[in-house]
C-alpha cells in the first residue's frame, strides 16, 4: 500500500467509519496494483512538440524519460542547423603568422653565388721587400731571352751555397731543359714569368690565363714542379684586371722587387754592385737575369762577397713569404 493509501486509512479510521469506507474505497477502485501505478509517468515541459528553433540545449534541459540519451546527436538534428563558415583568423601579436619559407630555388642561388665568389685582386699580395727584420736578402733571376750565362750563375751559387728564384718563361724552358733541371736539383726556386713575356695588362683574361698555364704544364711535365702561387710580372707591369686574372689562375703572389741591377740595360759590374749595395736592407729583393747582353753575372761574387761583409744571408722568395 503506497502512502497515499496508508493516510486515508489513518483518516477512515479515526471517524469510525474505517470498515465502511474501505469497502466503499474498494469499490471505487482507489487501491491499484503496483504494477499498474508504476507504468504511469509524470508528464514534463520536455514532452511539449518542439521546432527546430529549440534545438539547441540549454543549462537547465534535462530528457523527458529515465532513457539515456544517445552518445551521438541524431542526424535529422545535425542537418536541420545551418552550416556557418569557419572564421577567418587575423595574426595579432600574440598569434604571430607562421613563418614563410623562402623557395628552394632561391636558396640555392644564394649559396651558389657565395661559395662560388671569384677572388679577385684583393687577394694578389704584391711584395716588393719583406717586412722582415733578419738580415736576409733575396738574389732573382729572371730567364727569358738566352741561354746566356746560367750555367756560371749556376756555378757561383753552388760555390757559395746559396739558393736563388728564378723567373722562367716557355721559350727559356723548352730549349734549355738541362738546366731547368739543374736549377730544380740544386734546390733554387723557380716562378711563372709568363709563357711568351707580352704585356699583360694588354690581354684578355683568356690570353693571360693561357700565358700562365702553358708555362705551368711545361714546367710540370719536365721537372714535376708547381709554379704556382708565385708569379713575375713581364717588364714589371700589372693593373687591377690582371691580379685578378692572376688570382683566379692560382697566383696569389706577385713578385716585383726592390732594386733592379739594370744590368740589362749596359751598367758595368762595379755600377751593378753600386745600386744593390745602396739598396741593401733586410728582406730585399734584387731583380737580375741570365741573359747574355747583363753583366749580372759577372758582378755576382763582388756582390755576395759585400753583402755578407754587412752580415746579410740569403733565402728564396718562397722561404721568406712564409715566415
Amino acid at each position: 500500500m503506497k502512502p497515499r493509501q496508508q493516510r486515508l486509512v489513518r483518516i477512515m479510521a479515526s471517524s469510525g467509519v474505517l470498515i465502511l469506507m474501505l469497502m466503499l474505497l474498494a469499490g471505487c477502485g482507489v487501491f491499484g496494483d503496483d504494477d499498474e501505478d508504476a507504468g504511469q509517468t509524470t508528464p514534463t515541459r520536455s514532452a511539449e512538440p518542439t521546432t527546430t528553433s529549440d534545438l539547441a540545449p540549454t543549462a537547465t534541459a534535462r530528457p523527458a524519460s529515465p532513457t539515456p540519451a544517445p552518445t551521438s546527436e541524431p542526424t535529422a538534428t545535425a542537418t536541420s542547423v545551418p552550416t556557418m563558415p569557419a572564421p577567418t583568423v587575423t595574426p595579432t601579436a600574440t598569434m604571430p603568422p607562421p613563418p614563410t619559407v623562402a623557395p628552394t630555388s632561391t636558396l640555392a642561388a644564394t649559396a651558389t653565388s657565395t661559395a662560388g665568389e671569384l677572388p679577385g685582386a684583393d687577394d694578389v699580395w704584391t711584395v716588393r721587400r719583406f717586412d722582415i727584420d733578419e738580415p736576409v736578402m733575396v738574389l732573382t733571376f729572371d730567364a727569358g731571352a738566352d741561354r746566356g750565362y746560367v750555367e756560371e750563375i749556376l756555378d757561383i751559387l753552388a760555390d757559395e751555397g746559396i739558393q736563388a728564384s728564378f723567373g722562367m718563361t716557355g721559350p727559356w724552358a723548352e730549349e734549355n731543359p738541362d738546366m731547368l733541371a739543374r736549377i730544380v736539383n740544386e734546390g733554387h726556386q723557380l716562378m711563372n714569368h709568363s709563357w711568351s713575356h707580352p704585356h699583360f695588362p694588354e690581354l684578355t683574361s683568356d690570353e693571360r690565363a693561357d700565358e700562365l698555364h702553358r708555362l705551368e704544364d711545361l714546367v710540370r711535365s719536365e721537372v714535376g714542379v708547381e709554379l704556382q702561387p708565385y708569379f713575375r710580372p713581364p717588364f714589371g707591369e700589372y693593373d687591377e684586371a690582371t691580379l685578378a686574372d692572376l688570382a683566379r689562375n692560382g697566383y696569389t703572389v706577385n713578385v716585383m722587387w726592390t732594386v733592379d741591377t739594370l744590368g740589362w740595360n749596359g751598367l758595368s759590374a762595379d755600377e751593378i754592385n753600386a745600386r744593390v749595395m745602396n739598396a741593401a736592407a733586410p728582406g730585399a729583393i734584387v731583380l737580375m737575369h741570365v741573359g747574355i747582353q747583363s753583366q749580372d753575372a759577372i758582378a755576382l761574387p763582388e756582390m755576395i762577397r759585400q753583402l755578407r761583409e754587412r752580415g746579410y744571408s740569403f733565402a728564396t722568395i718562397a722561404e721568406l713569404a712564409g715566415r
